[in-house]
This record gives C-alpha cells, structure tokens and sequence, in this order.
C-alpha cells in the first residue's frame, strides 16, 4: 500500500512561502533521521546487554578493586584484600560466591617472534573455574607441562586489532589467534628463567584479564617470585542481583 501524507501536508505546507516549505521538508527529515538513529542505539545497547551479559545461571558477576589514593600508593598491602576482606565480603545476604584473582608476583613476557615480531610484558591472572563463563577441558595444568592453556578477554582481543595497524602488526581473528603458539617467558630471583609454549583455549566476555589455571599460577609464584601466600588485588562476586541497593 503506497504511503500518504495527505493528513500531514496542512501541517507542513501551512505557508504559500516556498521557502517555508522547504525548511518544513528539511525539519521533518531531520527529526525522522534522529529518531531513526535513537531507535538503532536502543537496540544496539539491547544487543550488547542481551549477548554479552554476565548473566549465566541466574547470577550476576561483578569485579571490585580497592580504591588506590595518594596515601596508599606506596603500601602495596593497603591495596590489596586481606583474608579478613574476603570473609567480609562473603558473609554479606546479597553475596553467592567470592572468587579472589590472584595475579603473577613476577616478570613474564609475551613473544611472537617467528610469525609476528612482537613481544611485550604483561601480566596473567587465575581465578577459581566455577567463576568463568568458559571453562573448555583443556584449561588444566601440572608440573612439568611446557604448555600453558591461556583464556583471553574479548576486550582484549579487539584492542590489539585497534593498535595493531598503528605499529605494522597483522590484525588477527579469534579463530586464528587460538591456533598461535606463543612463548611465555617467567623471569625470577638470582636471574632464574624459564619459557613456556601457551595457546589461548577460549575467550572471555566476563574477565578483563589474561587467565591461566590456578595450579599454574600457585606453583609460577612460589617458583619465580618465591611467595607462597598471595594477596588479591581484586575480587570477582558472585550475585543475585548486581543492581541490589545494598551491594551499590
């Protein structure tokens, strides 16, 4: 059916003035072009919030840092949760599950160097597995193992292709990045060295972090950065409701 605006025209040729009419034409153009373009943000933020959402199992999975100020930037203890924090934050109604992720207490490098000449450090982090949004069989770890199964940040992923153009390096696809073999390499105390094979196994929407296994990361520290005991930085939860005005 062709589409009318015989019930508009009086309202936007009210004037003889050609000139009136055209501005009317314009203004009608506009306000259909921003209201088209206000209906495809709505839905852009829908598609985001429905396909990447946190959600998965009925919870809600947050991340909280402490807030670093001027007085606590040299104590590095200050900044990081104590086992008191955590039984603090666990024992809260709203709360379902604390995972603390412990970060790497050492030097470690990332390097590419036969397929593309990069190499920068970095960190990696581990957090409990029933924490994660993909856990694929093969993200485990032992002593003795040269290679290290790595989950990725999406976020991460779609950085480096940003950057990537700026500094002469390929941009890479999900599927092509997991079939790369990095070296890791894990510097420690009295010059101790030691490089690793990793291979991303799968990627995250929920942690904007670099994961290893936990068992890796226990033995990496006590080996490399001789700790044993590791504080968290930060702290992933585990909610009902991330919107709960007592968790706010």
């Amino acid at each position: 059916m062709a589409v009318s605006y015989k019930n508009i025209r009086p309202l936007i040729q009210s004037s003889t003035n050609k000139y009136s009419g055209i501005f009317s034409y314009i203004g009608l153009g506009i306000g259909v072009l921003l209201l088209l373009c206000s209906v495809q943000m709505f839905l852009n933020i829908q598609e985001l919030l429905g396909s990447k959402s946190p959600k998965k199992n009925n919870f809600d999975y947050i991340s909280i840092s402490k807030t670093i100020t001027n007085e606590t930037m040299g104590s590095l203890d200050k900044n990081l949760f104590q086992e008191s924090d955590i039984k603090t934050v666990a024992s809260q109604p709203f709360i379902d599950g604390v995972g603390p992720l412990i970060a790497n207490r050492f030097r470690t490098q990332l390097s590419i160097a036969r397929i593309i000449p990069f190499s920068t450090d970095f960190f990696i982090e581990a957090v409990d597995n029933s924490f994660l949004d993909t856990v694929p069989p093969t993200f485990n770890w032992q002593p003795g193992q040269e290679l290290i199964p790595v989950i990725l940040s999406s976020d991460f992923m779609e950085i480096y292709n940003v950057f990537a153009p700026g500094y002469g390096l390929p941009q890479v696809s999900e599927a092509t990045a997991s079939q790369l073999i990095v070296n890791v390499n894990c510097y420690g105390e009295n010059g101790k060295e030691q490089t690793f094979k990793a291979n991303i196994v799968a990627y995250s929407d929920r942690i904007n972090s670099v994961l290893v296994p936990e068992s890796f990361l226990q033995w990496a520290n006590k080996e490399f950065g001789n700790v044993t005991d590791v504080k968290a930085s930060r702290l992933f939860l585990r909610t009902k409701d991330a919107n709960d005005p007592d968790l706010l």
